[in-house]
């Protein structure tokens, strides 16, 4: 009297390929675009000098860095769901997928070896450089004949630098370790992580 519906076979591993290979791709222009961002968003202060901060070239630059940003944000979420599409594929693609943060040798990770790692060094040093442009605006709101020179250099400072790691330090480096995985998810040799 009861119908036993069978149960859907098990999604298929070798699904799971492409659609890691697209998380690849977009991750790759994800970082590309975050890249254009943070130059962008370094040129801007360079560029209010130069030309004046309303300036058309100013505005534009500020409009591309934004949108630039902004479209990396949203493929990180598309990169997000492949891998979550990808998971489904496969159990153990989360595990393949996610290696290239681990140290090859142990599970676990240690704290020296994240702290090698110069992505993370260079998040490390861009947060006190970020907080430049905190003070740089304090500075201006102060009140002083020259405080609004000091302010916005101090801010200028903060923005240059924290930008040029982002530029040079933190992207490069996760599009390299991204780059030395193999498609599998296994960490390449001689990596730190």
């Amino acid at each position: 009297m009861f119908a036993v519906a069978a149960e859907a076979p098990p999604p298929s591993p070798s699904l799971a390929r492409p659609t890691l290979a697209a998380a690849r791709a977009l991750t790759y222009l994800c970082l590309a675009s975050m890249w254009a961002g943070c130059a962008g968003l370094a040129a801007v202060p360079a560029a209010a000098r130069a030309r004046g901060a309303d300036a058309p070239v100013v505005q534009a630059l500020v409009v591309g860095a934004v949108r630039a940003v902004v479209f990396a944000s949203l493929l990180a979420v598309v990169v997000f769901l492949f891998f979550v599409r990808a998971a489904m594929c496969d159990p153990d693609v989360l595990v393949r997928a996610i290696s290239w943060l681990l140290p090859t040798n142990t599970n676990r990770v240690s704290v020296a070896t994240m702290l090698r790692d110069p992505a993370i060094l260079g998040a490390m040093t861009s947060l006190p450089l970020i907080l430049l442009v905190f003070v740089g605006d304090q500075v201006v709101k102060a009140k002083g004949p020259q405080s609004v020179r000091i302010g916005t250099l101090i801010t200028d400072v903060g923005v240059w630098s924290s930008m040029a790691v982002a530029c040079f330090v933190i992207l490069p480096n996760l599009a390299l370790k991204l780059w030395r995985t193999k498609q599998g998810g296994d960490a390449a040799l001689g990596s730190i992580v």
